[in-house]
């Protein structure tokens, strides 16, 4: 679930050069030459049809990379002067399912979050500003695990609720602004910190609250790191968990500060999506000033995982619809 070319990166310097260079660009961004068909309705069959970048697909797809940007995808906002909420997202979203079934990802929305719907409309609403949640804008968004008070995909058992999103997508539709998504390989920045760090982060001494998007509040005591022969899985989230001790809360601040040496900056325009691990990559946004006019960054999120079989559905008529906790 890592990045293998580059897990034995030991040094901060060798990191950030890494992380700087064009190859790094190219692993991850995939041009979709959507520009080239005439109808775009035609990709929906196979959105990746026309991509002349294969590989890095199918290496997204075996695990050994943890986010791609499809670029061109020429399902683009047509008409710069239409408002978010006049936008018809049904094109976009189906777009972005049928990139999920080529990709052999299960879309997932969870009771007590955003009201049962897969598709998230990710914009700044006023009552929201000063939340940490994707509606707000005016509180920086740190370093997180998307609903990391579920279980992780490797902890995972049948006798509690359904397993946390293996999968974020984030559809742009307006970037007006120029927000730019930051992402943090979690084993790169792991491999910053000593043995005894890693096993202090694999141990239960950190209070984790639930997220403000979810209507039911609540926490858990749980590590941040969980490690086993089904991979590495992470829950780290800077602002919603409590280190139990000032043991922890010393390593907690450390991997924090190595997720911010490593981050990567995405910008996304209009069509463009971004699909990365939620359990392997952190990601964060920093604070903006919407206008409220209708033209504010505006995006499409989604949830995804690997298998269903860790989904317990709220019903038997609403598969995708599941049991949080």
């Amino acid at each position: 679930m890592s990045l293998k070319n580059i897990d034995k990166i030991s040094s901060d310097t060798q990191l950030s050069t890494f992380l700087a260079h064009g190859k790094c660009r190219r692993l991850h961004d995939i041009n979709l030459n959507g520009d080239l068909v005439d109808d775009n309705l035609s990709l929906l069959f196979n959105p990746f049809l026309l991509s002349n970048d294969k590989d890095s697909i199918k290496r997204f797809k075996n695990g050994e990379i943890n986010f791609i940007v499809l670029r061109n995808t020429g399902f683009n906002l047509k008409d710069s002067l239409i408002t978010n909420d006049a936008v018809n997202t049904q094109l976009p979203a189906s777009f972005i399912a049928s990139v999920f079934t080529h990709l052999g990802i299960s879309p997932v929305t969870y009771q007590g979050e955003n009201n049962g719907l897969l598709f998230r409309k990710v914009t700044p609403i006023k009552s929201f500003e000063h939340t940490q949640s994707s509606l707000g804008a005016k509180e920086y968004l740190g370093f997180h695990v998307d609903n990391n008070h579920m279980a992780l995909s490797n902890e995972h058992d049948n006798n509690h609720g359904s397993v946390s999103p293996d999968y974020l997508s984030l559809f742009c539709i307006r970037n007006n602004e120029r927000i730019s998504t930051e992402l943090a390989d979690i084993t790169l920045a792991l491999n910053q910190l000593s043995p005894k760090e890693i096993n202090i982060l694999k141990s239960p001494r950190f209070r984790i609250a639930f997220p403000d998007s979810f209507e039911v509040q609540g926490d858990i005591v749980a590590p941040v790191i969980v490690k086993n022969e089904n991979g590495l899985c992470s829950r780290f989230d800077a602002a919603f968990t409590e280190p139990v001790d000032n043991e922890t809360q010393q390593v907690f601040n450390k991997l924090n500060q190595r997720l911010n040496a490593s981050a990567i900056s995405i910008t996304l325009n209009s069509g463009d999506l971004l699909i990365f691990r939620n359990q392997q990559m952190a990601h964060s946004r920093r604070s903006f000033i919407p206008k409220y006019n209708g033209y504010d960054r505006f995006l499409l999120r989604v949830f995804g995982v690997d298998s269903l079989t860790g989904v317990k559905s709220v019903s038997p008529t609403t598969p995708y619809y599941s049991i949080a906790v």
